[in-house]
């Protein structure tokens, strides 16, 4: 149980860089896809959408939220096992 989860956070933080670097489109809206990790295929789905931060009474604004869930198998209504969130500008 600790190696899948473990397996779908290195997937759900490799989307989540592959926006941060630009190698994805920071288009918003969802998206799905599949990535192999330890021999076994990973499925997951990234929602971009519009936010702004709060940080020490300072409001920053134009970020992308980017979340990322990871499932290991190809089906919605399960929950994920692993669940990434990140910024970029």
């Amino acid at each position: 149980y600790l190696r899948d989860r473990t397996h779908a956070h290195w997937v759900g933080m490799n989307v989540l860089t592959r926006y941060r670097i630009g190698m994805e489109p920071r288009q918003l809206g969802s998206r799905e896809g599949a990535s192999e990790m330890g021999e076994r295929t990973w499925y997951w789905r990234v929602t971009l959408s519009e936010a702004s931060v709060d940080v020490e009474g300072v409001t920053l604004g134009g970020l992308v939220r980017v979340e990322v869930e990871v499932r290991d198998r190809d089906d919605r209504d399960r929950e994920p096992l692993a669940r990434v969130v990140g910024f970029i500008l």
